[in-house]
């Protein structure tokens, strides 16, 4: 039986080390920013009510909600805080993880609330339905 062949995603992040780490790191900025984008829009809250609620500014919550800043743990924590929301996280074996990837539009203007489609598509690791 022939093996299958490689994406160019699995090449790279089997390339090396400091590969595979810094797509793990990507794809945990990834899920992170783009929960929090949910609870933004389940909660109807727009980046500058967020803002004013966190005591932070426009640009700060848009920086962090786009992946530009580093995001810490005390931030995501302050964030959840502002919008009265908890986080649950797992920790699965790498054979368990699936890709988490996902197309949905998140509007820039600070005036109007997040919006996610609950019909948006799992993507694969390189980003095809």
């Amino acid at each position: 039986m022939e093996k299958p062949a490689t994406t160019d995603y699995q090449n790279f992040e089997n390339s090396s080390d400091e590969a595979r780490f810094s797509l793990r790191q990507e794809r945990m900025i990834l899920q992170v920013t783009q929960a929090l984008c949910e609870a933004l829009a389940e909660a109807k809250i727009t980046r500058s009510d967020l803002a004013k609620r966190m005591g932070k500014s426009q640009a700060f919550v848009s920086q962090i909600l786009a992946g530009g800043r580093n995001l810490t743990l005390r931030t995501v924590a302050d964030v959840l805080t502002a919008i009265e929301c908890e986080v649950d996280v797992r920790v699965k074996s790498r054979g368990a993880c699936k890709p988490f990837l996902r197309r949905f539009p998140v509007p820039w203007d600070a005036q109007t609330p997040f919006q996610v489609d609950d019909e948006a598509e799992v993507l694969d690791a390189e980003g095809a339905a």
